[in-house]
């Protein structure tokens, strides 16, 4: 890209002072090729700017999935070592309260706060 945009601006001047001699079926002919080259320039840089928004798309889908099972991963850990022992401690906090001691001990998964009161 670089190269074909100092080739537009080098190959102007050279138009620029035949227009200024009075050369115009010179000048018209060299500037449809001049259009010519200029409209290619342009194709080029939209095609690549059109991969540059190809790209942040992606991008931006891949940091949304990677959110998403982030999130998913968070609660279903959340579930796993916290939701589930806390319900279990209320079902057996509840098997207390009622007068009934015969509940199973607790099982803990790890070695925390919750296992301590289980």
């Amino acid at each position: 890209m670089v190269n074909r945009y100092q080739h537009l601006r080098h190959a102007w001047p050279s138009l620029q002072i035949q227009l200024q001699r009075g050369d115009d079926a010179v000048y018209q002919q060299q500037v449809a090729n001049y259009v010519g080259e200029i409209d290619r320039f342009v194709l080029g840089l939209q095609r690549y700017s059109e991969r540059k928004i190809e790209l942040v798309a992606a991008s931006s889908l891949l940091g949304v999935i990677a959110i998403v099972a982030l999130a998913l991963a968070t609660i279903r850990f959340s579930r796993r070592h916290v939701v589930r022992p806390l319900n279990a401690l209320v079902t057996a906090s509840r098997y207390v309260e009622s007068g009934n001691f015969a509940f199973p001990p607790l099982v803990g998964e790890q070695n925390n706060e919750l296992l301590v009161l289980a």
